[in-house]
């Protein structure tokens, strides 16, 4: 009886284990990205939710004319556009590399 070990063959190679890890990186990297973009959807129809309370306690407490009004929808508009801005472009166009 030999002393001396065989070396054992695996049965995958360095390529294939490479490719295991890429596909497994590119998943979570998709899944992070629906994440955020779920996110985002949340947020804008939060902040677009209580724009509207505001508005509505507005109307109902003050009765302010046209001009008024158009500048609250100007101004809601604005936030509304902000947030998508800050909240779903910015986050889902970040390059994400093997190491982030």
């Amino acid at each position: 009886m030999s002393l001396v070990a065989k070396p054992v063959s695996s049965s995958h190679s360095l390529a294939d284990c490479r490719q295991a890890i890429q596909t497994r990186l590119n998943a979570v990297r998709q899944r992070l990205r629906t994440q955020l973009l779920v996110e985002g959807v949340t947020w804008g129809i939060g902040i677009a939710i209580i724009l509207t309370a505001v508005s509505i306690a507005i109307d109902r407490t003050m009765r302010p004319d046209t001009t008024v009004r158009t500048i609250l929808l100007v101004i809601s508009g604005l936030t509304l556009a902000y947030f998508a801005f800050r909240h779903l472009q910015a986050p889902l166009t970040i390059k994400l590399d093997d190491l982030d």
